[in-house]
């Protein structure tokens, strides 16, 4: 049993890529057409919370932080209406197609409560909220 929880852990730290996933289009942003997307395939249901990968997808490369797309494994709150990203990568190819080349964590402490109904914030939340019912 203690050898299933070591690959486990190391699983979960294990560079994530976006490529083998079903990522379904949750909205674009109209101002830039940046597009953010839920992976439909591996949304987690957890007593009171969901666990899920979203990405961020741009319509340009970022040439200035050298980047295409991110990707980050979310814990939200439908009840309370909440979530925070516990892990965020980064990729140098557009829709995650490449390992990340960085990885930022202990996020946890930033948690966004969205307001607005047709804020990009409030749209991913409530899709990942109806996708786990």
């Amino acid at each position: 049993m203690k050898i299933l929880k070591y690959f486990s852990i190391l699983f979960f730290f294990l560079p994530y890529s976006a490529q083998s996933n079903e990522w379904t289009l949750v909205y674009e942003n109209s101002f830039n057409e940046d597009k953010v997307f839920i992976d439909i395939s591996n949304i987690e249901k957890k007593d009171n919370l969901i666990y899920f990968w979203d990405m961020l997808s741009h319509k340009e490369y970022n040439d200035t932080h050298k980047y295409w797309s991110v990707t980050a494994y979310i814990e939200a709150n439908c009840d309370e209406f909440w979530y925070r990203k516990l892990n965020l990568l980064m990729h140098e190819k557009e829709m995650g197609k490449s390992p990340a080349f960085f990885e930022t964590k202990n996020r946890s402490h930033i948690i966004i409560k969205p307001k607005k109904e047709k804020s990009g914030q409030f749209i991913l939340l409530k899709t990942a909220c109806d996708l786990s019912n």
